[in-house]
């Protein structure tokens, strides 16, 4: 991933090759691409994690009692767990992006769901009622 300065080089280029364009013209050529973009990262996905690194085909959307995806990925976990500072629920889903990048890293909804369920398991003994 590139860091702040390198993206601002990017960005710069980028708006030094519409920049002669009419400022609605660019918009529309910027937004064409961002679309592109788009199709590429979902027609791609795979091309982008490491095969190692995915997670299996089953745990990747949740259903009713299927692990949480902090729980199915290990790696992930121990980062978690391993974290001796406080930290809040943004701070923490932005060192999981920092560090294990957009396809790995839970969102912050996530993390929280998690964390509720470390803190209030469910009792697993009520008969199929919550």
């Amino acid at each position: 991933m590139l860091n702040h300065a390198d993206l601002s080089q990017k960005a710069d280029q980028l708006l030094a090759q519409v920049g002669e364009l009419p400022a609605a013209d660019a918009l529309q050529v910027l937004n064409v691409v961002a679309g592109r973009l788009l199709e590429g990262v979902q027609n791609h996905t795979r091309d982008l994690v490491e095969p190692a690194n995915q997670i299996p085909p089953l745990l990747q959307k949740r259903t009713r009692g299927a692990p949480f995806k902090i729980e199915a990925d290990e790696e992930v976990r121990d980062f978690i767990h391993g974290l001796t500072c406080s930290m809040t629920y943004k701070q923490l889903e932005a060192a999981c992006r920092e560090r294990f990048g957009w396809l790995r890293a839970p969102s912050k909804s996530a993390i929280q769901r998690y964390v509720q369920h470390l803190k209030f398991p469910k009792n697993t003994n009520t008969g199929g009622k919550a």
